[in-house]
């Protein structure tokens, strides 16, 4: 079999890169349909929801939350919330073989 040589000119075209900085707000304030959330309200919701939110002291429950956004229901909030929640969790316990209560 014959050895493949090394090249050290490479054509191909590098892939274009994309910010995924946090400043980067290209998707996050784009308006959404009725009845559902864009990037920045989710942020938001998640932040309200453990108290770390600049414009209100405290965390919020769910229902506050949804009447703040008149357009969305709570057990969308929910659910939102319960994703962000799974994934610290799975986090947090990955290297200790603890599965998640269901």
């Amino acid at each position: 079999m014959r050895e493949g040589s090394v090249v050290e000119r490479y054509d191909r075209p590098m892939p274009k890169q994309i910010n995924t900085d946090l400043k980067s707000s290209k998707y996050e304030d784009r308006t959404a349909p009725p009845g559902t959330l864009n990037v920045a309200k989710m942020r938001h919701t998640i932040l309200l929801n453990e108290g770390k939110a600049d414009d209100f002291e405290g965390p919020i429950c769910v229902h506050q939350i949804a009447e703040r956004y008149n357009d969305v229901s709570v057990h969308q909030i929910q659910t939102i919330l319960q994703f962000n929640y799974f994934q610290e969790w799975s986090q947090e316990n990955e290297g200790r073989g603890i599965a998640p209560l269901r």
